[in-house]
């Protein structure tokens, strides 16, 4: 509900760790440098997802699974999220920061 009362789709959910997991509806991907990657699912912390396991086995790009710490959050220079309802969905804030689509 915070998230919408300013203004925003979803809300990230992080572990007990500050480890990102997800947005509220939806698997999240970053592009850090040189390779994409989403939150690992080991623990179980969040749902593994159809449409993020098909873009794992078939990107054609790399994409890793990674534990992803909040600060590192900030590295990040794209962002997509991801569920079976929507399919991929370009990410174009996250809090006060602005992603480029496509770059």
């Amino acid at each position: 509900r915070a998230a919408h009362d300013d203004n925003f789709d979803s809300a990230l959910l992080y572990d007990e760790h500050d480890h990102l997991l997800e947005a509220a509806h939806a698997n999240l991907f970053l592009k850090f440098a040189d390779v994409w990657a989403t939150p690992a699912t080991a623990d179980g912390g969040l749902l593994p997802g159809t449409v993020r396991q098909h873009i794992l086995m078939n990107a054609p790009v790399k994409v890793r699974e990674a534990v992803i710490p909040r600060a590192k959050l900030a590295e990040a220079t794209e962002a997509f999220v991801t569920n079976s309802n929507v399919g991929i969905v370009p990410v174009t804030r996250i809090d006060d920061r602005a992603f480029a689509v496509g770059d």
